[in-house]
Formats: C-alpha cells, structure tokens, sequence
C-alpha cells in the first residue's frame, strides 16, 4: 500500500503551485456551489491532477479549486467518490489523503440524508456528532505505512466537540437552529426498505446516507479536524410510507444551499 502516499503526494506536489491551504471542502450534496465564494481561485480538472480517481456522480462536477476565505486557503473537491459507484476505498478517500500531504489541518463537508427520528423535518439541517459505519470494506484496510498515520486510530472524537461548537455558533448567526444526530453510513446505491429504517433507527442512528464516514476515517488517521452537516432531505414515518426520488433530494437540497454555502464559509473564518 505505499503506492497510497507516493500517489498522494505526487498529487500534492502538483497542487502546491496552486496554494498552500490548511482547510479543506469536500462539496458534498448542498455544496456544489460553494468553490465560486472563493477568492483568487483556480480550478483544476481532476483529470489533470496525478492519480485523481474519475467521478461518475452527475450532480458533483470533477474539479478541485484552491482559493482564499478571508486569511484562509482553501482547498475544495467538487467532485466526491462513492463506494456506490464501484471505486476502491483508496479512491473515495484519495482527496483526504492529498489533503494531508498538504498540510490541510481542518476538513468540512455535507451530505444529503435521510432523517430517522420524528424530530427532523425536510430541509433540517443537522450537525454530525458521530457515525455507526457498515460499509462493507475500511479504507484503512491493509494500511501498515506509519507516513499515512498510526494503524488502529481511536475513533472516540472523530466529530471533534470544538469544531461543532464552532458550527453551530455560525448556524446560529443565520437563524438556523441545528440539533446533533449520529450518522450512519451505507454502502448504496439502493435505498432502504422500512424494516431497515426501523432496525437503524433501533441501532441509535439518526440519519443515514452513502457518503462521509469513510473520508471521516481516513482524516482521522491524518489527524485533520473534521466537522460535517447533513442536509435531511427526507424522513421516515412508520405509519407512511412513501417512496423517495432523487429529484425530490435535490428539491430539498437546493432550497437549503444558499445557508449551507453560508454556513460553511463563517466555520471556516472560525476554525
């Protein structure tokens, strides 16, 4: 597994041209636009960054951009990878890895999820305090490189308590009032039956997606801070049961967006 940081850092090395950033974006679902907040940008496709994986998501567009926040550089990837989509482990956390090799100290992201508990509402915008993992496969899976980090990362703090103290401070400056809720990780890309939401539900989560925990992992190992916001964009009720459509994901994410864009950019003048 040393090709992991030789090809990380190679693709660092070509990125430094661009910057020197220690915050990093991965532009999860309600961040697609977030890259156009920053200042003296450059954008750079991934198929010209060395060893960048190919997305496939129609909805995240293939483009890593360096730019500046107030006194921050940072460092957003448009275009996250899924475990859905075929890729290895190594390739849906490859940004996190780059992302070490480049100093990057603080990583924040967003996804789009599902809502478990009655007290969410479409459009409800949660802070991630800790996930329960069941894909199939770790990305830190026959990784014994001690460059990359030590091999069995505690995983008590991943969510780090100062870094959601922070998120929620900026929430609230644009009247969005957050509440906490643990995360949990699926491998996709079907959706879940009801007896599914009901046995998450029971295993103490309260949302679920496709996305995250393995790039939460991974930073772990790196020692980089991460905080994440998930957008819930629809919810379970036991009594009704309605099918969801990616259109109505999409829906819900876009109504949001604007205040999530701006959340993110006052975290990072914070962190």
């Amino acid at each position: 597994m040393e090709h992991i940081f030789d090809n990380a850092n190679e693709a660092a090395n070509f990125l430094y041209a661009y910057g020197s950033p220690t915050i990093g974006i991965i532009q999860g679902t309600g961040l697609s636009k977030f890259s156009e907040q920053l200042v003296n940008r450059f954008a750079i496709n991934y198929g010209d960054i060395p060893h960048m994986p190919e997305s496939t998501v129609a909805t995240h567009e293939p483009v890593c951009t360096i730019g500046n926040i107030g006194d921050k550089t940072v460092i957003a990837f448009s275009g996250r990878f899924h475990y859905y989509e075929g890729h290895l482990m190594e390739d849906v956390t490859f940004p996190v890895r780059v992302m070490q090799q480049l100093g990057v100290t603080h990583l924040l992201m967003s996804n789009a999820a599902g809502g478990l508990t009655p007290l969410y509402t479409e459009g409800d915008i949660v802070i991630v305090k800790d996930h329960i993992n069941t894909f199939p496969e770790n990305p830190l899976r026959g990784i014994q490189d001690s460059r990359l980090g030590v091999q069995f990362p505690d995983m008590s703090k991943a969510y780090p308590i100062e870094v959601r103290e922070v998120i929620n401070a900026a929430c609230q400056r644009y009247d969005v009032h957050p509440q906490e809720g643990v995360y949990l990780g699926l491998q996709g890309p079907s959706l879940e039956t009801p007896a599914e939401y009901k046995l998450y539900r029971q295993m103490g989560a309260d949302l679920i997606g496709m996305s995250t925990i393995p790039e939460v992992i991974v930073a772990k190992q790196a020692n980089i801070k991460v905080g994440v916001l998930s957008v819930v964009t629809n919810t379970f009720d036991p009594n009704r049961i309605t099918e969801t459509t990616l259109e109505e994901v999409v829906e819900v994410v876009e109504q949001v967006e604007e205040t999530l864009i701006k959340i993110i950019v006052e975290v990072i003048h914070g962190v």
